[in-house]
């Protein structure tokens, strides 16, 4: 019965019960990614590419990046656990997973394979039984892939 928020771009999420109020925040100094020449090339090129963006792109322009890539990419809560995802990347293209218990503690620290369906946004996934669980499509054969991965 407890809603979890990501509230900005630092490692922080406030926690609230059923009604809306606020319980108490987790926050965490976690360094952040900086944004590298090669991502900025692959965001112009998705806007570039991208059937909902080509015809504005010039609306885009001059494009502005920050410094760095928000602290958390996305998270979920599952059996009274916290499983966030980072942008932090080792050098396999896995993606960092932070596990948590409900009042922030960290329980384990590992890197999981990650797919995007858009850019920067995580294909459709969710976390039982301390596995990680996520759809990937393939568009050429209109299929799609139900990759589990172990985190516990």
């Amino acid at each position: 019965d407890r809603l979890y928020a990501l509230v900005d771009q630092t490692f922080t999420l406030h926690v609230h019960d059923q009604h809306g109020k606020k319980l108490y925040s987790i926050k965490r100094n976690e360094k952040k990614r900086p944004v590298t020449s090669n991502d900025k090339k692959k965001i112009i090129d998705f806007y570039k590419t991208n059937t909902l963006t080509t015809n504005d792109i010039r609306l885009l322009k001059p494009f502005h990046f920050p410094e760095y890539f928000p602290a958390i990419k996305n998270f979920t809560v599952s059996e009274d656990q916290i499983y966030v995802i980072t942008y932090h990347e080792d050098d396999t293209g896995k993606f960092e997973c932070l596990v948590m218990d409900l009042k922030g503690k960290e329980i384990k620290r590992t890197y999981i394979p990650v797919t995007d369906s858009e850019l920067l946004q995580l294909s459709p996934f969710a976390v039982r039984n301390g596995s990680f669980h996520q759809l990937t499509e393939d568009e050429e054969e209109e299929t799609w892939t139900l990759n589990i991965t172990k985190v516990l």
